[in-house]
């Protein structure tokens, strides 16, 4: 896999891996009338305006195989004072899922983040529903810290769970351990 810096002009792609990953991951979670609906539209409305501007509070790692967009993982710089950077998306292509894409692209971003982050605590949502994503936060250190219900885009308020890391350089050691083996 070739890990890069996304661009604008992967904004489309990033939209497509974007629906499928959550139609396939959080099917029998968000309704399927979402899923099976306005879900593309609006993933590739909002990774355009996302990439229309670059921005300095984002951290962008794109995961390619034969220049085919197969993982990702965006992450946004200060976003919370207590629980620092957000993890807001990492995403693996539906099939190539448990060979290593996953803790390979989270500690490729992890790396992209600054060093003044590295001593900061970095945060992330996951539905609790979503026991396999969940069982991957903890494997690479994650702990979760809190539940909470969250709104989504199908409309429904749904439990979700953070799951934080101390230091950024914790996630960093995290991935890296599995990465060196995967």
């Amino acid at each position: 896999m070739l890990v890069r810096p996304g661009r604008p002009e992967d904004a489309d792609a990033i939209a497509a891996l974007h629906a499928a990953s959550w139609s396939h991951a959080y099917r029998g979670i968000m309704s399927d009338t979402y899923l099976d609906g306005p879900i593309g539209a609006e993933r590739q409305a909002l990774w355009r305006k996302r990439l229309a501007e670059p921005s300095a509070q984002r951290i962008l790692m794109l995961g390619e195989d034969d220049g085919r967009l197969i993982a990702f993982a965006c992450i946004f710089l200060d976003h919370d004072p207590q629980w620092g950077a957000l993890v807001d998306n990492l995403h693996v292509a539906p099939g190539a899922h448990g060979i290593g894409l996953g803790r390979t692209i989270f500690h490729a971003a992890a790396m992209a983040m600054p060093e003044s982050h590295v001593a900061k605590p970095i945060h992330l949502t996951v539905f609790t529903a979503n026991m396999k994503a969940r069982g991957f936060y903890e494997r690479v250190g994650g702990r979760a810290v809190e539940a909470m219900h969250l709104p989504q885009p199908d409309g429904q308020t749904l439990p979700v769970l953070r799951y934080a890391w101390p230091t950024v350089d914790a996630l960093r050691q995290g991935t890296a351990a599995r990465t060196a083996v995967a």
